[in-house]
């Protein structure tokens, strides 16, 4: 049992600093291990560990066989003592104290353990001193970043609510306006008797309910590409044809908006592409370079190749965009000017689209703009050899 108790002890104790440059070193690494001291029932010093030499301030052996209260600058009475109550007790016994009889700033847990001799009496008590402090520091650093990233994220579901309510406010106006104009036209057309005139209400109405199905198909397509439900089917095609085939569907918004087009389409290579879905992101392109154009404007198509690449380059004369907001018109719903009273219809949904094919083809999608009233330069790149 003696010799059990021995290595018991042992485990606690490790060799003692020789120089303050030890102890000095020691705490400059910021080490935060167990400092140990065993003492016996006369509460004398009889080992201790490096920590405890560092915690303490205390060199080599200078410590053995001296009175703990000295050590520890103990004020505990006899009646109060935690070692002298794990001697008489024969029980381990723990305390957290955050002003320590060291007098060094806390909180440590101190421990005290008995050991027993071969008589079974507690001859001896190992102090073992755990110092939170570094741990506690720590955690009010993570408490603190952490309250720092929920303001962070308190403050962008602020921002959320804000856009959502714009999109909703944006989104309800687009599907209203053509949906009450349309609903308007009928109503006079029920009543019109004049042919001439009852063609011109009705034609009002069905242009009106094209751009309300425009707008639904837009959002349509959106969610099938986020919920990653598109179905792509590639085949070789003569881009200039699909170039061809999306202007001549935007002719009659250009001739609306007075804005006319001026193609100077090179030929290239045959690129694998899926066509349907081309033809709706030029579309998309095109149908920004008239709205946000001026009256007599153009836009300017272009076809070349490239590095591998078959680019077709849609220019206009616009409005253009502020060089901050080149990269955010990506974003779905973003419009420059999102007030229910802006100039130019749509819910942003358009340039979104558009580069989503375009990535879904191993493409990319390029804005340039100078600023205000600069026109708007789109290049769409697509890679010669899919996968490349």
């Amino acid at each position: 049992m003696a010799e059990g108790n021995k290595l018991q002890a042992a485990q606690y104790v490790d060799t003692v600093p020789t120089s303050r440059a030890d102890i000095t070193d020691s705490g400059d690494r910021g080490e935060t291990g167990i400092a140990i001291v065993e003492i016996d029932r006369r509460l004398r010093i009889r080992s201790y560990n490096d920590e405890f030499a560092r915690l303490m301030g205390i060199l080599g052996n200078e410590a053995v066989c001296t009175s703990c209260r000295t050590v520890l600058n103990c004020t505990f009475s006899a009646d109060t003592c935690p070692a002298l109550r794990t001697i008489m007790s024969g029980k381990p016994f723990t305390a957290v104290d955050v002003n320590p009889c060291t007098g060094i700033p806390g909180p440590y847990q101190f421990t005290f353990h008995p050991i027993r001799d071969s008589s079974l009496r507690v001859a001896r008590v190992v102090i073992a001193i755990a110092d939170f402090s570094e741990v506690i520091r720590r955690l009010r650093s993570e408490l603190e970043r952490s309250y720092m990233r929920l303001m962070d994220v308190n403050r962008r579901l602020r921002d959320l609510e804000g856009v959502t309510t714009d999109i909703l406010s944006i989104v309800s106006h687009e599907l209203k306006t053509p949906l009450t104009i349309s609903m308007g036209c009928i109503d006079l057309a029920m009543e019109e008797k004049n042919a001439a005139k009852l063609r011109e209400l009705l034609l009002m109405a069905r242009r009106n309910l094209m751009r309300e199905n425009r707008i639904i198909d837009g959002m349509l397509e959106l969610s099938k590409i986020r919920r990653g439900v598109m179905t792509l089917v590639f085949r070789k095609e003569d881009i200039t044809s699909l170039v061809h085939k999306a202007v001549k569907e935007k002719l009659p918004f250009a001739a609306q908006r007075e804005v006319r087009f001026d193609l100077n389409l090179e030929r290239v290579p045959r690129v694998e592409v899926d066509p349907a879905y081309i033809i709706y992101a030029l579309e998309q392109v095109i149908d920004n370079s008239i709205k946000f154009n001026r009256r007599g404007g153009v836009v300017k198509v272009n076809t070349r190749t490239v590095n591998g690449m078959v680019e077709i380059i849609v220019e206009d004369t616009g409005v253009g965009i502020a060089e901050e907001n080149l990269e955010r018109v990506f974003e779905p719903f973003y419009q420059e000017d999102s007030s229910a009273s802006r100039r130019y219809p749509g819910i942003g949904l358009g340039l979104t689209l558009a580069s989503k094919i375009v990535e879904f083809h191993g493409g990319r999608i390029h804005l340039e703009s100078r600023g205000r009233n600069t026109g708007t330069r789109c290049t769409i790149a697509i890679p010669l050899k899919r996968g490349v």
